[in-house]
């Protein structure tokens, strides 16, 4: 569990996350695993709002889900906490399991919940295994983050 420092400037810290994915990804979620080579100009593609469809293709165990599937529609969500992200995998289940580590960050890890106090779920927010949601100001029928998979029917 990442845990917050007690002295940082919050505040300055917040704004560098949401405008930096890698900097989220790596310093925020910690998965101090990217390496700045691969994986700034993969997270730089992502932020890239010029691109509406977006096609990744890597190697197997190059973290395309780590930075895809799981930093990416969190860091969206903090930038834009009424978006909707629906992650797709082979399977239901393997969807379920991308969503369980979104929830475990949100749960655990106090860095996040420390920068971002306000979109803490609250106990009123949908907290399932396939459909995940942040505190938000818009009421929508969809999730924050939900799971399926490809055959799944949404």
């Amino acid at each position: 569990m990442i845990q917050a420092p007690a002295k940082l400037d919050t505040a300055r810290l917040a704004e560098r996350a949401k405008k930096d994915l890698y900097f989220f990804a790596k310093g925020i979620l910690g998965y101090d695993w990217l390496n700045p080579r691969i994986h700034l100009p993969l997270c730089q593609f992502l932020m890239d709002t010029k691109l509406k469809r977006k096609k990744v293709v890597f190697p197997r165990g190059w973290l395309k889900t780590t930075v895809c599937s799981i930093a990416f529609p969190m860091w969206w969500s903090i930038n834009d906490p009424n978006v909707r992200c629906l992650i797709v995998q082979n399977s239901a289940t393997n969807a379920q399991k991308k969503l369980s580590v979104i929830g475990d960050q949100w749960e655990q890890n106090s860095m996040l919940r420390a920068l971002f106090p306000d979109l803490v779920p609250s106990k009123s927010c949908t907290w399932t295994a396939d459909s995940k949601c942040i505190t938000r100001s818009e009421s929508h029928p969809e999730s924050t983050y939900e799971a399926a998979g490809t055959s799944t029917r949404v």
